[in-house]
C-alpha cells in the first residue's frame, strides 16, 4: 500500500531499524530468563527488602549498591532496577529494560561514528557487529550487567553531543553533554575517566583553540559534585590490584573480536592464548591499514580502549582463587576497539570491492549474532550459569561452590558436596565451604563427616553460633561429653537468647551424672519460658 522509495534503504532510519531488528532477534528471548544465583539474586532481593522496610525511594536509590555495607555509590543504576520493581516484581521488565539500554547505546554510537567521518554504510556494520558480539552479551542477560551497559549509554550521549557541540558551536549542546556525563558518573564511577578520554580527544584533533577552558573546567567540577556526594554516602574505598591483570591488557581485544572460551565468569588463568594473540595483532595491524588521515582516529580508538579497561586491569577479587573479569566491563573498551576499526574504512575501500566488504562485514555479525544467541542460554537460569563456570573458568573455586549452592538449595545434597569439595580442593583457605559442606552430611546423616567439616570451619570462624551449637549436638550423640560441654558453653555465650545450648547442656549434666549443673541449667530454661525436656523433669521434683 505504501511502497517504499530505494532512497529510503539508504537513510539513517532504515539503518536504525536494522540495528534495532538484528539486537531484538538476539535478545528478545533474553527477557524471559531467570536469575543466575550470581549477584543479581542479591541486588533484587536488596531492594525488595529495604522496599519492604517502608525505606523511601531516595533512601533505597542513596545507599550503597547492592549491598547495605556495599564499596560502590551507582544511585543512577539503583533507581533504574527500584523503579521497575515498582512497576512488577517479575524479571521480564528488568530484562527488557537491559535491552532497550543496549538499543540505545548501539544507536549513539552509530551516530558518534558517523561524526567522526565515517560512511553511514560502515558505521552500520561495524555498530552491528558491535550490538550483536558475544562480548555485550553478559551485560544485556546478566541483570548486574547493566552497571556497564547504562554507564555507556550516558558516556556515549556526553560524547555525541560534545561532538555536536565542537561541530555547531551550540551551548546547549555542550550543557546536555555535561548533563549527560554527570548522571554516568553516577551510573558507574569507571565513567570519570570519560573526562581524560574527551580531554584527549580535544587535543588529539586540535579542537583545543576553539574550545573555551571554562568548558573543561566545567568538568572537573563534575567530578568535584560525584566526589562529594559519594562521600557522603560511602567511606570506604574497594581493594586494587594491577599488576597480577596487566595480561588482560593484551586479551580483552582477542575476547571482542575473536570469542572463544567464552565463560560467565571469566579468569585470566583460563583464557585461551590463540584468540588473545589474534585479537591483539588485528589491533595492531590495523594501524598499518589505517591512512594518514585517518591515524588521529586510530590513536584516538588505542586510548580510549586503554582508558576505559582500567577499571578491569585493577579489578581484585582476594577471597577467590582468580580475579573475575567480567565481560560487561568490555562493553566500553570495545567501543575504543570499534572506532580503531573505523580508521581503516578508506584504505580497505582500496582493498577490496565495496560490495565484498560489506557483504564480509554482514555475515561477520550474523555470525557473531549466532555464537551470541547460543551464548545467551548460560544465563537462562542458575543450573546453566554454573555449568558454563565449571566447564569454561575450572580454576576458579566460585565456579563449583556456586552450582553446590544452587544444588544445595534444592535439596540435591550428595552433588552439592561434591562440588564444595572440589571448591575446597581449589581454595582450602575458603572457611565458609566447610559450612556448607558439613551442613550436606547432616542432612545426608553422615555425621562423622560434617563433623570434620564444622571443625575446620570453626578454624576460620571460631564465632559462629551454629556450628558451635551443631558440633555440640554431635559430639553429645557421640557421647563425646567433654568436647560437647565445650561447644555448647560457647554457643550459649555466643547468642544467650537462643535455649538450644542451654537444653542440651542440661541433658549433658544429666548424662554424667553431674545433677547440680543440670539443674542450673534447667533454672535458666524455666526463667526463659523454655519447655523443659521430659526426660529431665524428675530433677526438679
Amino acid at each position: 500500500m505504501f511502497p517504499l522509495k530505494a532512497e529510503f534503504f539508504q537513510t539513517k532510519k532504515f539503518y536504525i531499524s536494522l540495528l534495532f531488528i538484528f539486537i531484538i532477534a538476539l535478545y528478545f528471548h533474553v527477557s524471559y530468563f531467570g536469575v543466575t544465583g550470581s549477584d543479581d539474586k542479591t541486588l533484587i532481593s536488596n531492594i525488595s527488602s529495604q522496599i519492604q522496610q517502608g525505606k523511601s525511594f531516595i533512601e533505597i536509590v542513596n545507599a550503597p549498591y547492592m549491598f547495605n555495607n556495599g564499596l560502590f555509590y551507582r544511585p543512577v543504576i539503583t533507581a533504574s532496577f527500584t523503579l521497575i520493581y515498582y512497576l512488577s516484581e517479575n524479571l521480564f521488565l528488568q530484562f527488557v529494560l537491559n535491552i532497550i539500554i543496549h538499543s540505545i547505546t548501539a544507536m549513539l554510537f552509530f551516530y558518534i561514528l558517523i561524526q567522526l567521518n565515517t560512511s553511514k554504510q560502515f558505521s552500520l556494520l561495524l555498530v552491528l557487529i558491535f550490538a550483536v558480539a558475544p562480548f555485550a552479551v553478559n551485560s544485556v542477560a546478566w541483570l548486574p550487567g547493566r552497571n556497564d551497559s547504562l554507564a555507556a549509554m550516558f558516556i556515549l550521549g556526553a560524547f555525541l553531543f560534545l561532538l555536536l557541540n565542537i561541530q555547531k558551536n551550540k551551548l546547549i549542546y555542550f550543557i546536555i553533554s555535561a548533563l549527560l556525563l554527570l548522571i554516568s558518573f553516577f551510573a558507574k564511577e569507571t565513567a570519570l575517566l570519560a573526562v581524560p578520554v574527551f580531554i584527549i580527544f580535544i587535543f588529539l584533533f586540535n579542537y583545543n583553540k576553539k574550545f573555551s577552558l571554562y568548558k573543561i573546567l566545567v568538568w572537573l567540577l563534575l567530578v568535584v559534585i560525584w566526589y562529594i556526594a559519594r562521600k557522603n554516602a560511602i567511606q570506604n574505598i574497594p581493594e586494587a590490584e594491577f599488576t597480577a591483570n596487566l595480561l588482560y591488557l593484551f586479551i580483552a581485544p582477542g575476547l571482542i573480536l575473536v570469542p572463544f572460551n567464552l565463560s560467565v565468569l571469566p579468569v585470566i588463568k583460563d583464557m585461551q592464548i590463540f584468540p588473545a594473540a589474534a585479537g591483539t595483532l588485528i589491533t595492531i595491524l590495523l594501524y598499518f591499514y589505517s591512512d594518514k588521515t585517518s591515524r588521529k582516529l586510530y590513536f584516538f580508538g588505542v586510548l580510549f580502549y586503554i582508558i576505559f579497561l582500567i577499571p578491569a586491569l585493577v579489578n581484585k577479587n582476594p577471597e577467590f582463587t582468580g580475579n573475575i573479569m567480567l565481560e560487561s566491563r568490555l562493553y566500553l573498551p570495545a567501543v575504543g576497539i570499534f572506532i580503531m576499526l573505523a580508521s581503516i574504512e578508506s584504505s580497505i575501500k582500496k582493498i577490496l570491492n565495496v560490495s565484498i566488504l560489506y557483504i564480509s562485514a554482514f555475515a561477520f555479525a550474523v555470525i557473531f549474532l549466532i555464537i551470541s544467541y547460543i551464548y545467551t542460554n548460560s544465563y537462562s537460569n542458575e543450573i546453566n550459569f554454573w555449568n558454563n563456570a565449571r566447564k569454561n573458568s575450572p580454576s576458579l573455586d566460585l565456579s563449583f561452590a556456586g552450582m553446590g549452592l544452587v544444588l544445595l538449595q534444592n535439596g540435591r545434597y550428595e552433588e552439592s558436596l561434591i562440588e564444595y569439595k572440589k571448591a575446597i580442593e581449589l581454595n582450602p583457605a575458603r572457611g565458609e565451604y566447610y559450612s556448607k559442606s558439613a551442613y550436606c552430611c547432616l542432612m545426608l546423616n553422615r555425621t562423622d563427616e560434617a563433623d570434620v567439616f564444622y571443625t575446620k570451619y570453626l578454624k576460620y570462624f571460631p564465632d559462629d553460633f551454629d556450628a558451635n551449637l551443631i558440633l555440640g549436638i554431635i559430639n553429645y550423640k557421640k557421647t563425646d561429653y567433654i568436647e560437647a560441654e565445650k561447644y555448647l558453653k560457647t554457643a550459649a555465650v555466643l547468642n544467650p537468647q537462643n535455649m538450644q545450648p542451654i537444653t542440651y547442656l542440661a541433658k549433658l549434666y544429666a548424662a554424667i551424672g553431674e545433677k547440680l549443673k543440670a539443674m542450673q541449667q534447667l533454672e535458666l530454661l524455666k526463667k526463659n519460658n523454655t519447655k523443659i525436656p521430659a526426660e529431665l523433669e524428675y530433677l526438679l521434683q
